[in-house]
């Protein structure tokens, strides 16, 4: 499979909410990249659009919970994150470094600033292990489909 990116810049004249983020983001000009996989068996090139991504400036202390970055720096009381390209500096007690990414649902404490969460979500939501979907948690439900790639997981409620 050959997949080709592009990137383009787009100028934003209002606030917009983006799915799956809580906060409504600035206006400003934002870098917008966009991969493409190349269609075999074509007697001419042809490509189809398999992922967009708009690249949101980090804003200094404010990560998502549930989220997973990439460490890039770690050291005693401080952790170095790429936070979609720009590197942020974190208490590191306030963190939990994983080895690898979870496999189930991650149980996540409603933030009290969540305006774009449902409220009939309740005092918490999930963070699907595949996808990173967010999605309403059953009380004390074992497993859960995730309503947006149909993975199958069990939910990590000793990790509350």
């Amino acid at each position: 499979m050959t997949v080709r990116t592009s990137c383009m810049t787009a100028t934003l004249k209002r606030p917009f909410a983006v799915s799956g983020m809580d906060e409504m983001q600035p206006a400003g000009t934002y870098t917008i990249e966009i991969d493409e996989e190349l269609l075999e068996g074509l007697s001419f090139p042809a490509y189809r659009r398999i992922a967009t991504s708009i690249l949101l400036p980090a804003q200094p202390g404010h990560l998502r919970r549930g989220a997973w970055y990439r460490v890039v720096r770690l050291i005693a009381m401080e952790a170095v994150l790429d936070v979609n390209g720009t590197l942020t500096a974190v208490p590191r007690p306030s963190l939990e470094i994983l080895p690898a990414r979870p496999i189930r649902w991650t149980v996540v404490p409603r933030p009290s600033r969540a305006a774009r969460l449902p409220a009939s979500w309740g005092a918490c939501y999930g963070v699907c292990p595949n996808c990173r979907e967010r999605a309403r948690l059953e009380e004390r439900t074992a497993s859960m489909r995730c309503p947006k790639c149909n993975g199958y997981f069990d939910i990590g409620w000793d990790h509350t």
